[in-house]
């Protein structure tokens, strides 16, 4: 399957259309059509709908084709400063990667690049062509500590001391730091689990983590072919519903062109079966066959379970992959109960909500003890979620242009998940 769908298949505008065929490459004798849709393009609109994310890429297309000459002034500046961008922070980004994993290695602690910290240096044909917001690692749990004490000695915080940032995501089995630079900022987190789904009490993990292979580049281990192709498609799908999902199906575009003759389909359609996760897994290589043109073998989706009504999943899929950056968004916690669709399902929601507030761990991934325990560790959480809820009102996520947009995209989250659960 190494096709893009014909222009009827999804309402693409020209705009969109053209975004396509610059992340999914220009199909052989098409050369003439992809120059007359960069003449005639809107590109105000087209730098409008174009996330930050991909627009070093759509500049290293335009100029592989020969066609940055036919852009009009302002559309060629932009992407010029995008481009530089993404080459000066690509090259702190190195530098600082490089200290890292020597820091690690002395210290002996093993680390796994994930997702865009290992596909920029082993699938783009420019490391800086993959921009990031953050660097993610993933490493054993008993090794987190000590992972984060030596960062925490390079200079890396788990809060900005700039306080324009806050990071939330800090427990015994997610940590994330940042540091500081003039006009910009290094953040890494650390995971001791991955964002995909595992029944309990499996040797799941401990199978991904035996399967390590060396990173062509970095000096550090990444996934299996067979597991970073499935990560990458489950990070897309299950973690974020395909919100802002054109640079993670690009990713898994160029994946597949690099790896995909490594990957055991067998085995990637039995781990998503024993996983029941093949919905998602499905979606993610059935967009982006049909968006970007990847290859991926004849008999492989067949062997994957596919969602009930294809034609609906394929339309949220559509609308989340455009959504552009938000600044600010309102909690989604919050956007959960708005968009629950019903008062039984609001207040089953909310039910579900006020249990985890008295269940879950604490706020620094311990669990709670005793009923006193319980109570300081539901108030704890409680008062982090109105804080985020003010900072997010503070900042304007809750502008009415932002709630509108906001709601609709919760809305096909919810809609996406009840497909895949149906």
């Amino acid at each position: 399957m190494n096709a893009l769908i014909p222009p009827a298949s999804y309402p693409a505008s020209p705009e969109q259309r053209l975004i396509l065929m610059l992340l999914g490459g220009c199909p052989p004798g098409q050369e003439g059509a992809l120059a007359d849709t960069v003449r005639q393009c809107n590109w105000k609109d087209l730098l409008g709908i174009a996330a930050p994310g991909i627009q070093p890429f759509l500049h290293h297309s335009l100029q592989q084709n020969g066609l940055l000459n036919s852009l009009p002034p302002e559309a060629l500046a932009a992407l010029e400063r995008a481009k530089t961008d993404a080459v000066l922070r690509y090259m702190r980004r190195r530098k600082e990667l490089e200290t890292v994993f020597g820091l690690f290695r002395q210290q002996g602690i093993d680390v796994v690049a994930l997702k865009g910290a290992s596909l920029c240096e082993s699938v783009y044909p420019l490391p800086y062509l993959r921009p990031m917001r953050d660097v993610d690692l993933w490493l054993a749990e008993a090794e987190m500590e000590h992972a984060q004490s030596i960062l925490e000695g390079a200079g890396y915080r788990t809060k900005d001391p700039s306080k324009a940032l806050e990071f939330d995501l800090e427990s015994g089995k997610e940590i994330r730091l940042a540091k500081i630079f003039r006009h910009d900022i290094s953040v890494i987190e650390l995971h001791a689990t991955l964002d995909i789904h595992l029944p309990e009490e499996t040797d799941e993990v401990e199978a991904m983590w035996s399967r390590r292979i060396d990173h062509p580049v970095l000096r550090a281990k990444t996934l299996s072919p067979r597991d970073m192709l499935y990560h990458l498609c489950m990070h897309m799908a299950l973690r974020h519903r395909f919100e802002q999902g054109l640079l993670w199906l690009l990713d898994v575009r160029l994946f597949l062109v690099q790896y995909g003759e490594q990957v055991d389909w067998d085995a990637l359609a039995e781990d998503s079966h024993r996983q029941r996760t093949g919905k998602y897994l499905y979606t993610s290589l059935l967009m982006t066959a049909e968006l970007l043109g990847g290859s991926i073998p004849e008999d492989a989706l067949s062997k994957i379970e596919a969602p009930n009504d294809l034609s609906s999943v394929r339309s949220l899929v559509w609308q989340q992959i455009w959504e552009s950056d938000f600044a600010i968004l309102p909690p989604r916690r919050f956007l959960k109960l708005a968009t629950a669709g019903s008062p039984g399902r609001m207040c089953a929601a909310l039910a579900d909500r006020l249990h985890k507030y008295s269940t879950q761990d604490s706020l620094d991934g311990r669990k709670p003890e005793g009923r006193l325990g319980r109570m300081r560790s539901a108030k704890e959480w409680i008062v982090s979620d109105l804080r985020k809820a003010y900072k997010a009102f503070r900042n304007g996520g809750f502008s009415r242009e932002n709630l509108i947009r906001a709601f609709a995209m919760e809305s096909r989250r919810t809609d996406f998940e009840r497909e895949m659960q149906s």
